[in-house]
């Protein structure tokens, strides 16, 4: 991945797929000011200031299921432009990957 860098309003998201089992990493939020009702959704979040977006996906990773992956593993699969939403707009970035080491 290119370790360009984006501003803070660029969020991202990474679809982690188990080969082994045939199943997708996912968060469970209970009911949140984005979200009324109790939600599953992929691990991801914002960008900060001067990060790369693998970097912060790889982070996110870490932060919300604490699946260790090397930021070099993931693949960009998608760019979603987003006209008003979190910080008004920006760009959710959404990675994935079917390779982290065991913890």
């Amino acid at each position: 991945m290119n370790t360009s860098v984006m501003n803070s309003r660029n969020a991202v998201c990474v679809i982690v797929h188990d080969k082994d089992t045939d199943t997708i990493a996912a968060v469970h939020y209970a009911a949140r000011n984005w979200c009324p009702q109790p939600a599953w959704t992929l691990p991801g979040g914002k960008a900060e200031p001067g990060e790369a977006l693998d970097e912060a996906a790889a982070r996110e990773l870490k932060e919300e299921p604490g699946l260790l992956v090397n930021p070099t593993d993931l693949a960009l699969v998608h760019v979603v432009h987003i006209a008003q939403g979190w910080d008004q707009g920006g760009q959710l970035i959404v990675f994935a990957t079917a390779t982290w080491p065991a913890n």
